[in-house]
């Protein structure tokens, strides 16, 4: 069974020397952590970077992928994971059409994009309208976001301009965009909030704790996943850190005698036996 996973970094901007901002750092340090756990797992994984040339981000005639191929490298990447050319897009419209162009020239199981938070929403509209079963690209997709550069007042002023972009996309698609959605009969699609809420990532667990004893041992997962009823308890009960959710009661050291577990519903602690 083809299992085969594409890993999209979204462009940013560079200045005259190429070197790339923040952003494009920060989304570079989430693909390289996304591509060990993917790696860990087991799997096939191609890393596809996006950015053109264009004096709005990038006022040189080397394309922004370029100086992100450069970047990936040096954090470890190996060159031959890094699809070559990269994405010479000039706007996320043009990210989200070339995306699909190139997964249904090639065979993946699943795409993963990558961008920050305050673009999360615009990727999830554009990539879930363009990428999917409804689209003739049936393909599993979702848009991962990091924490991004901005903050306070700056970040508030982006995210209501993101917002007044999507509602424009959604509403009165224009250019690249309204020529794609007409040609591939996607205004339902476009219209609807679905599409995005697919390409939403799996609830984020917390897995930060203290070591554990050395001579502890833990419950068995297993019997964590088998007691359906005292873990709905314990959540109901507060759980959590102050709870064990097999035997529900109070940890007598929180912070040291209780470590996260994950199952297919929760992410949540159990006792030690001594």
């Amino acid at each position: 069974m083809l299992n085969r996973i594409l890993l999209v970094q979204l462009g940013s901007t560079n200045d005259e020397n190429g070197s790339v901002d923040r952003d494009g750092h920060l989304r570079a340090e989430h693909v390289v952590m996304r591509l060990a756990q993917l790696h860990e797992a087991g799997k096939d994984v191609c890393i596809l970077v996006s950015g053109g040339s264009d004096a709005a981000f990038n006022p040189t005639s080397v394309p922004h992928w370029s100086y992100v191929t450069h970047m990936l490298v040096d954090l470890g990447v190996p060159i031959a994971q890094i699809i070559q050319p990269g994405l010479a897009a000039m706007h996320t419209v043009d990210e989200a059409i070339m995306t699909r162009a190139h997964i249904l020239a090639h065979s993946f199981s699943e795409v993963i994009v990558v961008t920050s938070d305050f673009h999360a929403a615009r990727a999830r509209h554009l990539f879930g309208v363009a990428i999917g079963a409804h689209a003739g690209c049936d393909v599993a997709c979702r848009v991962e976001e990091h924490v991004g550069s901005l903050t306070g007042d700056e970040l508030t002023s982006r995210l209501e301009m993101e917002k007044q972009k999507v509602a424009t996309l959604r509403t009165n698609p224009f250019g690249a965009w309204l020529e794609f959605v007409e040609a591939h009969d996607l205004h339902a699609a476009n219209r609807s909030f679905r599409p995005s809420s697919s390409c939403q990532p799996p609830p984020v667990v917390d897995r930060q704790y203290s070591p554990p004893p050395v001579d502890a041992v833990v419950q068995p997962v297993a019997l964590l996943e088998a007691s359906v009823e005292k873990r709905e308890a314990g959540q109901r009960a507060g759980g959590g850190d102050t709870l064990c959710t097999i035997c529900l009661k109070a940890f007598a050291d929180a912070q040291s005698r209780s470590q996260p577990f994950e199952c297919s519903r929760y992410s949540y602690n159990a006792c030690w036996k001594e």
